[in-house]
């Protein structure tokens, strides 16, 4: 049985991978390279950026 350790860090890479994924399928849409997007953000460049949009939830 493993413990409840492993499971939080396994739990915590399953999301960050399900993330880089939403953002891969966001960049494609705005014809972005993922790999340029992640190295300049890496870089500390802060070329990607994402527009907020307000939401009104439960109205």
């Amino acid at each position: 049985m493993r413990g409840k350790e492993k499971v939080n860090v396994e739990f915590l890479m399953m999301c960050i991978v399900h993330n880089i994924g939403k953002i891969e399928g966001f960049a494609k849409r705005k014809g972005e390279n993922l790999k340029e997007i992640l190295k300049n953000w890496i870089k500390g460049d802060n070329l990607f950026r994402v527009a907020i949009k307000n939401v009104v939830i439960g109205a």
